[in-house]
């Protein structure tokens, strides 16, 4: 069933280039989603942890065999005062990054952002996902 908002997009002249504008995501879906990450965030926050971002594009890849990272070429980005190499990757995971991050003294850390991996493609993969990563200095596995 069309809704209003469907209507009255259909009748704008560009509509015909955009024949599915929706998300593949429900509006309830993406509630989920932003309810989850609030609590997420909740539960680290009540821990001690501080919320990091670290850059999703690195001049090195990771050294993980069963990773393949995604190569962007650099010449479209267009930044004249830098010394970019030829190619540069996507993060396939903040991990590297955040423990630099832990060895100049942060003491407990988290990420949820972005990571990207080539290969996984399938009903259950996408190129481009969240990733959820933490660490505390001086925290065991058990």
């Amino acid at each position: 069933m069309a809704t209003t908002c469907d209507r009255a997009f259909n009748n704008l002249p560009h509509a015909a280039m955009f024949p599915d504008y929706r998300p593949t995501a429900t509006m309830d879906q993406l509630r989920q989603r932003a309810d989850l990450l609030r609590q997420t965030r909740g539960f680290f926050d009540r821990h001690g942890f501080d919320e990091v971002q670290v850059p999703c594009l690195s001049a090195d890849s990771v050294v993980d065999v069963y990773l393949d990272p995604v190569v962007v070429d650099s010449a479209p980005l267009a930044l004249p005062t830098l010394q970019l190499p030829n190619h540069l990757y996507l993060q396939t995971s903040p991990e590297f990054l955040m423990k630099r991050l832990l060895a100049a003294g942060a003491e407990a850390i988290y990420q949820i952002g972005p990571a990207f991996r080539g290969g996984e493609r399938g009903p259950l993969h996408n190129p481009e996902f969240t990733m959820l990563e933490w660490y505390r200095a001086g925290d065991t596995a058990g």
